[in-house]
């Protein structure tokens, strides 16, 4: 391992856990669930319906995931139930990722073949373009890696979801660990178990013990993403089916080996089988109401074409061999799909849905762009002989699938595993055009000729490198000034001060009426006082009325009312009750105002009021 990691990993954590109780500039809603879920599982071992360790929350009846829940025990047990807690889960294992990135260049961009002849040619034809090879360019494909770490470190999009407690964020990581667990294992040399030999008090025969590690963890791992977000119970299949389509040869060689890892497998997800059986939710989460299968958009689109059809005087049969579901369906998935490359996406303006937008940009260096784009036609070119070449692209282009079937597209959250072998790939064409300049290929440079006392390469690297670092200060600029003074309505800003304002009055009035709006109200007041199991249990009210997106409703937690429609015309005017409303929900000339909650740029969030 390069000594130069250890610095890029100090940089990546500092940049993940400085300041991460205050930014992000709230704590969104569904990190509350996982916070405050930790909290009941520390305290009881049950979840806030009540159920015993269950291997998916209700939540607000989108059924989430629980790694991430069951990731912040240990840090809420030690820490307490705040924000710092809640989140130093995924900024760890982001700056962990980093380190599998490390690896996985190391085994997907850098030659690893014995043979010196063999290993100086596929260097060649990875990073020298069309130049002709010598020792130091060879040596120059070793920094690939280092320089696939460094990029994810001050990548913007890995540090923006590394700093909040989203399910995205760890299934990242497992999802990483498990394909470099998958390909260090074609390598694993398993010493078999001499006759004789006891393993739990089970005889072993020579060669019957295969136990490759490296497939056990990526099986561990995979599993782990499992358990993270339901997004990789369609990812993590399809990679795994790249995998052996492109191995397939050195995977039969070693299928004594898939046994053991296999038999894990099934026994990590046999919980959710089981459960799955009884309540099919909980493996598909809120699959159903977000797909485009849902949406009306298709259907709105063939019926369009379909009367038109008909004002054109086609007959029906025509109209529908022509415009029909197929085809409209596969064409919305494909145009959805593409939407995660468009460069307005990736660099200009992100994803519109909270909270995963950044105030005027998108989520990757602009810079990338042309090192991207020569790294992707080398490995192009390379794949046709290099089965690491092959398995890269595949990961490129497999990983916004699952976002391409939701309508909530471009989703930064459901294609968030892009971001991996994007990273492997520009830092992989950085490496050749830098080696390019090295060779004095691409701007020659006389002899005696120096720029500020530098030669041309040397001002070019200087001038890569000044200019992440700008990129790098620009999304800082959005993320701690930005998004506060833009977006605050995004992370759920004012709740937590609504509940350190409610804390001395719960106890001066009999009943409080709050708003619905700004986030689940009963999730903060549970995370931010904190309740008590016991209290919890006792007093929470649930709404029995599902909506046709699958949201469920709380309306009431201790002695506070939560409307589904906080209307004020229609809320019950009780004189020694008191009333919170958002924004201008409450007519401030009907009411006596007590209290007010702002955003940072100087706007009411709530009204605190009574009759």
């Amino acid at each position: 391992m390069n000594k130069l990691l250890i610095p890029i990993l100090f940089i990546g954590f500092i940049l993940r856990v400085a300041y991460l109780d205050k930014f992000p500039i709230g704590l969104y809603s569904d990190e509350a669930v996982f916070g405050y879920n930790a909290y009941l599982l520390i305290q009881t071992g049950r979840d806030e319906y009540n159920r015993f360790w269950p291997v998916s929350l209700e939540s607000f009846g989108d059924w989430k995931p629980p790694m991430q829940a069951w990731l912040a025990i240990p840090f809420v047990w030690v820490l307490g139930l705040n924000e710092y807690a809640v989140r130093l889960p995924s900024a760890i294992l982001g700056t962990l990722t980093i380190l599998i990135v490390y690896f996985l260049a190391k085994e997907l961009l850098v030659a690893q073949t014995s043979d010196t002849d063999q290993r100086a040619t596929l260097n060649a034809q990875r990073s020298m373009l069309k130049f002709q090879l010598s020792a130091r360019n060879v040596q120059r494909t070793t920094y690939v890696p280092l320089l696939s770490a460094f990029l994810l470190a001050i990548n913007p999009w890995h540090i923006f979801m590394s700093r909040m407690a989203m399910l995205v964020s760890i299934e990242v990581f497992f999802i990483s660990l498990g394909i470099l667990g998958l390909i260090k294992g074609l390598n694993h040399t398993v010493v078999p178990a001499q006759a004789g030999t006891y393993l739990n008090r089970f005889r072993i025969k020579s060669g019957m013990t295969m136990i490759n590690w490296w497939w056990m963890i990526s099986t561990i791992s995979f599993g782990g993403a499992i358990y993270s977000y339901y997004g990789s119970r369609v990812t993590a299949p399809l990679l795994l089916c790249a995998f052996i389509l492109i191995y397939f040869n050195k995977i039969k060689e070693k299928w004594r080996q898939l046994i053991i890892p296999l038999a894990v497998g099934g026994v990590i997800l046999l919980p959710i089988i089981i459960q799955s059986l009884a309540n099919p939710v909980i493996l598909t989460g809120r699959a159903r109401t977000t797909s485009v299968f849902f949406n009306d958009n298709v259907r709105l689109q063939l019926w369009d074409a379909h009367t038109k059809a008909g004002l054109r005087q086609v007959t029906p049969v025509i109209s529908r061999f022509f415009d029909n579901k197929p085809y409209y369906y596969a064409k919305d998935i494909l145009s959805r799909y593409w939407s995660h490359f468009s460069p307005v996406f990736l660099f200009f303006k992100g994803d519109s849905h909270p909270p995963f937008k950044i105030s005027r940009l998108g989520y990757l260096h602009l810079i990338d762009l042309p090192f991207f784009l020569i790294g992707l036609w080398m490995l192009r070119r390379a794949s046709e002989k290099d089965s690491a070449s092959r398995f890269l692209i595949y990961y490129l282009l497999l990983s916004p699938f699952v976002a391409s079937l939701t309508f909530l597209t471009p989703a930064a959250n459901r294609s968030f595993n892009l971001v991996i072998p994007w990273t492997l790939i520009t830092a992989f064409g950085l490496t050749i055009f830098l080696t390019a300049i090295s060779a004095n290929h691409v701007i020659p440079a006389k002899a005696g000729i120096y720029l500020n006392r530098f030669r041309v390469k040397h001002g070019m690297t200087i001038g890569i490198v000044l200019l992440y670092f700008v990129s790098l200060l620009i999304f800082f600029y959005s993320y701690v000034y930005l998004i506060p003074q833009e977006l605050p309505h995004y992370w759920h800003y004012g709740r937590k001060e609504l509940v350190n304002k409610l804390k001395p009055l719960l106890s001066q009035y009999d009943k409080i009426y709050l708003t619905n709006k700004g986030g689940p109200p009963y999730i903060f007041l549970s995370f931010y006082l904190p309740i008590k199991p016991s209290d919890f249990l006792s007093t929470v009210k649930r709404n029995p009325v599902i909506n046709n997106l699958g949201w469920g409703h709380t309306d009431k937690i201790l002695n506070v009312e939560i409307p589904r429609e906080f209307d004020w015309n229609d809320v019950p005017k009780d004189p020694g009750a008191l009333y919170i409303g958002y924004e201008t929900e409450i007519p401030e000339n009907e009411v006596k105002v007590i209290d007010r909650i702002y955003y940072p740029n100087g706007k009411t969030v709530y009204v605190i009021a009574k009759l």
